[in-house]
């Protein structure tokens, strides 16, 4: 069984040392790197990562795909995305204001999701309100844009800020044959409550989370989320390691 891949967006750990942050992925056995667009601008401006940092996922961190701009700015990012061997972008799938309106999103993922599996790359959707709110949605959507180019990217802590009484394990247990990406967060499970808790002190059971994915045979990215908060890079040695910790303690995606 190979070890599974972690990776980590630098510029979203709290730390403003981008080489300490990737000096100290690398010594903690964390290879893939992370790394999030907003503008065209952004999108040119990704680096390249030398032999041992692996360009692991590009995410578009926006919130939804309403303005028309949104389309050709994917197009851009994964064209990008192969272009430095990354064959992975994570980004929303669109927030319909109604049912009339959700044709139009599906046909954007269907134009998305065509270009991705031209280029030989996958847009992996992200769980957030929307076309992705739940797994019921996920299914859904994915069934209703039918394209090898798109998939999942699986994250319990907004499934748990938008859905009541949701558990996130049956939630992967019913997508996990989707799942591209894989965002590792903890939370209180509260709906509403869409803050990140240090892996290990929030509902989710990283156990059974792990078991599924091996299961069904994931061999994707696994992104540790950390908390909102600013970090020290000693700071943020502690966080990882202590999550990394936990994960291990969960044989996460190891054979039993």
């Amino acid at each position: 069984m190979s070890k599974p891949l972690f990776s980590l967006d630098p510029r979203h750990t709290g730390c403003d040392d981008l080489a300490a942050v990737l000096r100290i992925a690398d010594e903690l056995g964390i290879p893939g790197v992370e790394w999030s667009v907003l503008t065209t601008d952004d999108v040119q401006a990704v680096p390249m990562f030398d032999r041992t940092t692996r360009l692991a996922t590009i995410r578009v961190a926006l919130l939804d795909l309403k303005d028309p701009e949104t389309e050709p700015l994917i197009g851009d990012v994964l064209r990008v995305a192969v272009e430095r061997e990354c064959l992975l972008v994570t980004g929303p799938a669109g927030i319909p204001p109604d049912e009339h309106a959700r044709p139009t999103f599906l046909d954007r993922l269907r134009r998305i999701g065509r270009l991705a599996e031209a280029l030989g790359c996958v847009y992996a959707l992200e769980c957030g309100p929307g076309l992705c709110q739940s797994h019921r949605h996920m299914l859904d959507t994915l069934r209703d844009v039918d394209s090898r180019g798109i998939g999942l990217s699986f994250d319990p802590v907004p499934l748990h800020a938008y859905n009541e009484f949701l558990n996130s394990e049956v939630a992967l247990a019913k997508t996990c044959h989707a799942v591209a990406h894989v965002r590792l967060g903890d939370c209180s499970g509260e709906m509403g409550d869409s803050q990140r808790l240090p892996i290990g002190q929030g509902v989710v059971d990283f156990y059974r989370f792990g078991e599924l994915l091996r299961v069904c045979g994931y061999r994707g990215p696994n992104c540790l989320s950390l908390p909102a908060l600013p970090r020290t890079p000693a700071e943020l040695r502690r966080d990882l390691t202590a999550a990394l910790a936990h994960l291990r303690l969960c044989r996460w995606m190891t054979s039993p």
